[in-house]
């Protein structure tokens, strides 16, 4: 994970005006080519039996999902800009303003993760990865200014996308 954290100090040292920092939205796995056979392997032996249960659109449908897959495995991850402000929550020019928050939980891991959770319905729970960098006491004493701390945690599906190596 790479980024850099500048703290702006608004008129009282203690609270900060603005954090912003910058980091990639996932780390970019490694796989090996066994990884890649194994998708494609996969892809095909579904295509197969659904050719064989007479299901053709589940067949074409394995197909893109594989090639999907593999696209998706080979695209890098992006470096965003991420900022606490007084307006809300900044991911590149996406503007999350304190009032669309509920509440927000930081797990700390490598790489630790701020956790927001929404309340719109299209984007319930919002990931900001933290810089190893990063002081989370201060991301924490900065949010709780505006919202409250509850622990959240990453939803099933997430954690499965996390253990393939989809960050």
């Amino acid at each position: 994970m790479c980024g850099t954290i500048i703290v702006e100090m608004a008129t009282d040292p203690n609270l900060p005006e603005i954090i912003e920092w910058e980091a990639y939205e996932g780390l970019h796995g490694d796989r090996s080519i066994d990884w890649f056979w194994g998708v494609g392997l996969t892809g095909v032996v579904i295509g197969v039996i659904a050719i064989l249960m007479q299901n053709i659109l589940l067949a074409v449908l394995a197909l893109v999902g594989t090639v999907a897959i593999i696209l998706a495995a080979l695209k890098h991850p992006e470096l965003n800009y991420y900022a606490l402000t007084t307006r809300g929550l900044i991911k590149d020019k996406t503007l999350y303003p304190w009032a669309e928050l509920d509440v927000f939980w930081i797990i700390e891991s490598d790489p630790s993760l701020l956790l927001i959770k929404s309340n719109k319905a299209s984007v319930p729970i919002i990931r900001f990865p933290i810089p190893e960098t990063a002081e989370t006491q201060l991301i924490h004493d900065y949010m709780f200014q505006y919202i409250d701390d509850e622990p959240l945690r990453i939803g099933t599906a997430q954690m499965i996308m996390d253990r393939l190596g989809f960050y």
